[in-house]
């Protein structure tokens, strides 16, 4: 054998070795494991297999950090997006798993991001202290924007054919997606699933899909229409996914659109359609109808078919948006610069409220307390209180703002620790642990497993349980916005995100219920011989015990199994002695009840 390869083979040998010797990381803990959504923050995290680290990542984005040892590395969190992510190490042995140990939780506020079509710039406004952002000369010509489930990308149609592809936790443009030359890209609505954004056009006859993990377009979908031009102003989703409806204001016509067959069905009959929103129940699509003398639209989203118009406070309506709660449409006037609120209950329309020039839309804040409409000849937004109809601040913004969507509230984040009190019976549960990336936690549901629920404000209660057992014990939590595990959709971008994180469940084992016991103290005399014997017997009615644990004087006596009444006779006793029983039961899971001790006395 050569010397080349002699050592080629000792180098293989040696790598294979160096990398056996580091296990796969392991993340056990973060400190602190929530932050700030801006960032810049110092993370502890504890864990295992750190030697070697080549990367850190908070979600999908790297973070600086330092390497302290082993067990230990300190990171500096990046900005994101208010929600919970999972953060990983990376080394030559491979990336950490997922647990609930490695999850992050960015907190912040709700952001309205306003497109702004004079100057090609984004406004972003922070809903809780109504304090405008701009980012310039980001977009050529930003016509409307909806974003992610998950809060974190905006997609905007851009007037000279493309989509931009906007990063909310860097406020930055990271790509570009083409499209057809001279199709004048105007609506856009992405699914509740977060798959596909569907795009709709002022100069083409087609709905395009846009692949949101690729940011590819997809084969366009025709549209019936006959003119030239349609100018398609609105496309709305039902919030099963199921269905698309785009305005084809030219053809007057509401188009519904089959998303599992990218096919059209008939036209729904409504004079020059504007605006679209639908109701979080999926029920009814609210149209404004800009040819039909200010008036809006109710479509049965069963049956397609239109009902009688709603008369609002001006003409040429534009914009469509219904509260998540479901409880209100607002429609808006460009001629009489206003906004029309519409009580979805009774189709009855109420007193328009005034805001700025040339009104075109509005959205919603997820706990549906403030709505905030863009007035494009004003260069401003004008915030709507939504409790009481009236007009809030006027916020300024770039040139000739447009569009309008609110990042969506992502679930709340559930976490619970049992604490058994003496007894074993009665249990402390407290979920102070549970957090929520937007507001608070306001709403705490149990299942304690044994058929017993019980919701509460605060995150500390006690149970107790009948008999003890193994019971798996779940909580669900809702947060200041009201999401919790379902989500909220009218059509464009998602309200309230909820998901799986809202709820969590542990398995409890509780101790099973102290036995009765008892027993005496028996002389027996047969002719010349006599036995000093003592008596136990216990019972118990727990179903849960599997077994019993018999000691005399501290020493364990006799483990016994199974659930019945037993008996158990200690001979060869002597006058005089005292003996101390103690009877434990335990159940499958091993948890024990509590001791309870009897006293025998042999009587000379």
């Amino acid at each position: 054998m050569s010397l080349r390869r002699t050592l080629s083979m000792a180098f293989v040998l040696m790598i294979s070795f160096s990398t056996a010797l580091f296990a796969q990381p392991v993340i056990t803990s973060l400190v602190p494991s929530t932050g700030p959504a801006a960032g810049g923050n110092s993370v502890a995290i504890n864990g295992s297999g750190f030697t070697g680290a080549t990367a850190v990542n908070f979600g999908t984005i790297s973070a600086a950090f330092v390497f302290n040892s082993d067990n230990s590395i300190t990171a500096t969190a990046p900005p994101g997006t208010p929600g919970a992510i999972n953060v990983s190490v990376t080394t030559g042995s491979g990336t950490s798993p997922s647990s609930a140990a490695s999850r992050y939780v960015y907190q912040g506020d709700w952001f309205a991001y306003v497109t702004d079509q004079g100057d090609g710039s984004i406004t972003a406004i922070d809903t809780t202290t109504n304090t405008p952002t701009s980012y310039s000369g980001i977009i050529s010509l930003p016509n409307n924007i909806a974003i992610t489930p998950d809060g974190k990308t905006a997609y905007i149609t851009d007037g000279v054919d493309q989509i931009d592809v906007f990063d909310l936790a860097t406020n930055t443009a990271t790509t570009l997606i083409p499209l057809v030359s001279g199709s004048h890209p105007f609506a856009i609505a992405i699914t509740p699933d977060g798959t596909t954004a569907l795009v709709a056009y002022f100069a083409a006859n087609y709905v395009t899909p846009i692949d949101i993990a690729t940011n590819t377009a997809g084969a366009p979908i025709p549209l019936p229409i006959s003119t030239t031009v349609p100018v398609c102003f609105d496309i709305a989703i039902t919030p099963d996914g199921t269905t698309a409806y785009v305005t084809a204001f030219n053809d007057s016509l509401v188009i519904p659109l089959n998303l599992a067959t990218s096919t059209a069905g008939a036209g729904i009959s409504v004079p020059a359609p504007y605006g679209i929103a639908i109701t979080p129940d999926g029920k009814t699509a609210y149209v404004a109808s800009f040819g039909g003398g200010g008036t809006v639209v109710p479509i049965t989203i069963a049956t397609n078919t239109a009902g009688s118009p709603i008369g609002i406070g001006g003409p040429e309506p534009a914009g469509v948006s219904i509260t998540p709660d479901g409880k209100t449409a607002y429609v808006i006037s460009q001629i009489a610069n206003n906004v029309t609120p519409i009580d979805i209950a009774t189709n009855t329309a109420r007193s328009p409220i005034s805001v700025g020039i040339t009104p075109l839309n509005m959205a919603v804040t997820p706990d549906s307390n403030d709505g905030y409409v863009t007035n494009n000849s004003d260069n401003t937004v004008t915030q709507i209180i939504v409790n009481t109809n009236t007009p809030g601040v006027t916020i300024p913004t770039g040139s000739g703002p447009v569009g309008i969507a609110i990042s969506p509230d992502q679930a709340p984040i559930a976490s619970f620790v049992a604490t058994a009190m003496p007894g074993g019976f009665t249990t402390t549960f407290d979920a102070s642990s549970s957090v929520s990336p937007v507001g608070t936690v306001t709403l705490y549901a149990w299942n304690f497993g044994d058929g017993q629920t019980f919701k509460t404000h605060s995150p500390v209660v006690t149970h107790t349980y009948q008999f003890g057992g193994q019971y798996i014990v779940t909580l669900t939590v809702t947060n200041s916005a009201g999401t919790s595990t379902t989500q909220v959709f009218t059509g464009h971008t998602v309200s309230n995100n909820g998901g799986p994180n809202a709820t969590t469940a542990q398995l409890v084992d509780i101790g099973p219920t102290t036995p009765f016991f008892e027993g005496r103290a028996i002389k027996n005399k047969f002719l010349t011989q006599t036995d000093l014997t003592n008596k136990l017997t216990w019972d118990s009615n727990d179903p849960s015990i599997v077994g019993y644990l018999l000691y005399r004087n501290g020493v364990l006596l006799k483990t016994f199994t199974g659930n019945k009444e037993f008996e158990f006779i200690d001979h060869n006793r002597r006058k005089g002695e005292t003996d101390v029983y103690t009877l434990i039961a335990f159940n499958a899971g091993g948890a024990q009840s509590q001791p309870v001790t009897i006293i025998l006395t042999q009587k000379r």
